[in-house]
């Protein structure tokens, strides 16, 4: 059953997504969290499949980027984690 479903833009935040994603699979189990490395299954609309996803999952961890006062972006993410149910 996923527990947390990761929401992240892969151009700003893969790789800290893919850290915490990590850290939570060890704390939480195996198959807990989920994010869409490898997820999804070919040939599925990986529109419906992420929304279905989201929907299962009783917390949603959505990670942006965050930008300094002076315009340049850092590769930080900062996350905001959202009680669905």
């Amino acid at each position: 059953m996923t527990a947390i479903f990761i929401s992240y833009r892969r151009q700003d935040t893969r790789l800290i997504a893919g850290r915490i994603f990590e850290k939570l699979e060890t704390a939480l189990g195996a198959g807990t969290v989920f994010m869409d490395i490898d997820r999804i299954p070919f040939g599925m609309d990986f529109h419906t499949f992420l929304d279905q996803a989201a929907q299962a999952g009783q917390a949603i961890a959505c990670l942006k980027r965050a930008v300094s006062v002076a315009g340049f972006s850092t590769a930080t993410a900062s996350p905001l984690i959202a009680f669905a149910r």
